[in-house]
């Protein structure tokens, strides 16, 4: 008696395939298998991968299928790739753009005075007595216009621009300091004194004005400068010497006789004890030993203390018998406004001089002195 065995294998599904011990496994990467039961799996056709499931394979982005070699292929110079609803394609550039490598997405617009034939891989310069052939790129748009390669016609020159003659070359800018309207052959230069504003027009800034010629339009003069007539100037005047002004001021205001223009635009004389700083526009204190009266003096003078203690020591010696009294005056803003010590030489007139003395040289306004009457 025989004993018949039966073994049932389970079936291989597309995308794998039978192993040796008889296990369905996955198709290697790059491969595919669109049937059951395979032992082996199909290599994908060039530039193209296996889907998900390996059971077919897709072009690349780019490459569109080639039936006849069969393959993905790229497109070709002069073409482009688009795919519309699913379907890939190759397209030819259209006239007056071109492409010169191969599996772009898109053509290139030719340059100014080219064109370029449908599936072109590069322009041609625009013939300058005749139309290029089949194309209208390079028609002669009359004086004032040029030709718009989107809309196929000639359109007049913009605000600005100008063309002086026919042909396919684009309408050109106005220089600096001109004009035009729309579909101008020339432009117009501005009169002196005037300038060209962003309105297309020309005109003069106002007095206390001045011309901003990147924005193309006038501004106020700032605070210590000025113009005074219609100009198209790009600067305005500083007001000179102790002089000041407003916004938008036409003439600057000279300051009073004995004062001196401040940081804050105002005229002001400065206080016993300090001096004008000209460099800061403030009035700054004395430094030790040095004097000023004021007013817009622009230096403090320097006075020793040995020369000040020897005048007063003199003074007090050499006082005129009619005149029954020294004065001596400490000047010192800001501590106290004036301070005035009356030594009187009689009875004890020897003994004046070192009185005065030790109060001078005691005292913490010493450094202030400011002058002996």
């Amino acid at each position: 008696m025989f004993t018949a065995f039966i073994i049932h294998t389970l079936a291989c599904d597309p995308g794998t395939f039978r192993a040796q011990d008889s296990s369905c496994q996955p198709c290697p990467t790059g491969t595919f298998m669109p049937n059951a039961n395979a032992t082996a799996c199909w290599m994908c056709p060039l530039n193209s991968d296996p889907n998900a499931n390996a059971t077919h394979c897709n072009c690349r982005h780019g490459t569109v299928w080639n039936a006849t070699d069969r393959y993905c292929q790229f497109c070709s110079a002069g073409a482009y790739f688009r795919e519309e609803d699913g379907i890939r394609s190759c397209a030819p550039c259209p006239k007056d753009t071109y492409q010169s490598n191969e599996g772009q997405p898109h053509c290139f617009p030719c340059p100014v005075s080219t064109y370029s034939l449908p599936g072109s891989t590069s322009c041609s310069d625009c013939p300058l007595e005749a139309p290029a052939p089949n194309n209208t790129r390079c028609a002669k748009c009359p004086p004032g216009q040029e030709y718009d390669m989107f809309q196929g016609i000639c359109t007049p020159c913009s605000f600005g621009f100008y063309k002086p003659h026919s042909g396919y070359q684009p309408c050109l800018p106005c220089p600096p300091d001109a004009y035009s309207d729309y579909g101008a052959s020339s432009c117009v230069q501005c009169e002196p004194n005037s300038a060209l504003m962003k309105n297309g027009s020309c005109s003069s800034c106002q007095p206390g004005q001045y011309y901003d010629p990147y924005l193309r339009q006038c501004h106020k003069c700032d605070r210590g400068s000025f113009t005074s007539f219609p100009n198209s100037m790009e600067l305005c005047h500083v007001c000179a010497g102790h002089s000041y002004s407003f916004d938008g001021a036409s003439s600057c205001i000279q300051c009073p006789p004995n004062q001196a223009l401040m940081k804050n635009g105002s005229c002001a004389s400065c206080q016993p004890g300090y001096y004008y700083e000209e460099h800061s526009f403030e009035c700054e204190k004395c430094p030790p030993n040095h004097i000023s009266r004021g007013g817009i003096s622009i230096r403090a003078k320097y006075v020793p203390l040995a020369v000040t203690v020897e005048r007063a020591l003199r003074g007090a010696s050499t006082v005129p018998s009619r005149r029954r009294s020294l004065r001596v005056s400490w000047i010192n803003v800001g501590r106290a406004p004036q301070l005035r010590t009356m030594i009187k030489p009689q009875p004890a007139a020897i003994n004046a001089p070192l009185v005065l003395l030790n109060r001078i040289m005691e005292s913490e306004f010493a450094r202030d002195v400011g002058r002996l009457l």
